[in-house]
């Protein structure tokens, strides 16, 4: 996977991320960019969180993505992850500046 370029630099609190991920001007680009950070943290918090499999959307594969009901693009899911006890989470990345909440309308697509 090839991450954003906000992302090749050091950052010593989540503020000054949050700041460079806010400066991103493209509205998909800073959502992409926030999508790839939740894997990141999953991926460095794996046994913290007993993760056995991670996936980010674009990379479940199909049998998991018939298994689970998921549809090929945009069902609101950004990642499954399967734990080690075998149950699975699916989730959903939204990035807002200044902690602004997500809208209902944006959080209906996420049905999982």
């Amino acid at each position: 996977m090839i991450f954003h370029n906000v992302f090749l630099q050091k950052y010593s609190s989540w503020d000054e991320l949050e700041s460079a991920i806010e400066s991103i001007e493209n509205v998909k680009e800073k959502g992409t960019a926030f999508e790839q950070f939740v894997f990141a943290y999953f991926t460095f918090f794996k046994n913290m969180y007993m993760i056995s499999e991670l996936y980010m959307e674009s990379d479940i594969p199909a049998e998991l993505r018939q298994k689970f009901k998921l549809e090929k693009r945009d069902s609101g899911v950004d990642g499954l992850l399967i734990k080690e006890d075998g149950t699975s989470v699916a989730y959903q990345a939204k990035f807002r500046s200044g902690q602004e909440a997500p809208s209902y309308e944006e959080l209906t697509s996420f049905w999982c």
